[in-house]
């Protein structure tokens, strides 16, 4: 909220380009969004090390890296209906039942400064298309700051314990779990232990892209 404040002085002073060709104007151009519609996103599942499963549409490189950096941190919000609709597919694909639609939470102090959580962004596409509910049923108990620039036990270790879910809400429900990008997976590790420790029957996670 405090960035979107800030947005049209920045845009002043420092005009968008787009995230990817860098055309002046916007976070992601009209060329660019063209490019991703087309994108031949196709599914591909990992496991991590805590056992959760994990499916991805994308590697997290080239044209799809710069379109969720866009989406992520330049105030490109239109593109979760594209990547949201590339989640809906892998689900498709993949033929896993659900009964809720759980995005990966923000600390309030980084969603204060984003404006918005892009996970939830997602989720919302997700949920309205597979005609299940999106429900924000997981907190953060403490700023875990960016994951950016830690190794894998650095980040296991920041985000350790660092959320929690009711278990009055959470109790014998599948849970689809959202984010944006997996790359060790601890952050989605964590969040998977808090949905499983509420008494979730069992929990998957999605990402746009794989690290």
């Amino acid at each position: 909220m405090i960035r979107q404040l800030l947005d049209p002085v920045i845009d002043l002073l420092y005009p968008r380009t787009c995230g990817h060709c860098g055309r002046v104007g916007q976070a992601w151009c009209t060329a660019c969004r063209a490019a991703i519609e087309g994108y031949p996103f196709v599914l591909a599942e990992r496991r991590l090390d805590s056992g959760l499963r994990v499916m991805s549409v994308g590697p997290h490189d080239g044209l799809l890296r710069d379109a969720i950096h866009a989406f992520k941190f330049d105030g490109a919000r239109d593109l979760a209906e594209i990547l949201g609709a590339a989640l809906d597919d892998g689900l498709i694909q993949s033929q896993i039942n659900i009964d809720v639609v759980v995005p990966v939470p923000l600390h309030e102090r980084r969603y204060r400064w984003r404006g918005y959580n892009q996970s939830a962004l997602l989720a919302d596409v997700v949920a309205a298309n597979v005609g299940v509910p999106h429900e924000p049923l997981l907190t953060r108990t403490r700023y875990t700051g960016t994951q950016v620039g830690r190794d894998a036990i650095e980040r296991q270790a920041a985000v350790e314990g660092a959320f929690a879910a009711d278990p009055a809400q959470i109790n014998g429900r599948r849970v689809l779990l959202v984010d944006d990008v997996v790359t060790t997976g601890s952050t989605l590790s964590a969040c998977a232990e808090a949905l499983v420790g509420a008494g979730a029957l069992f929990v998957i996670a999605t990402c746009v892209a794989s690290a």
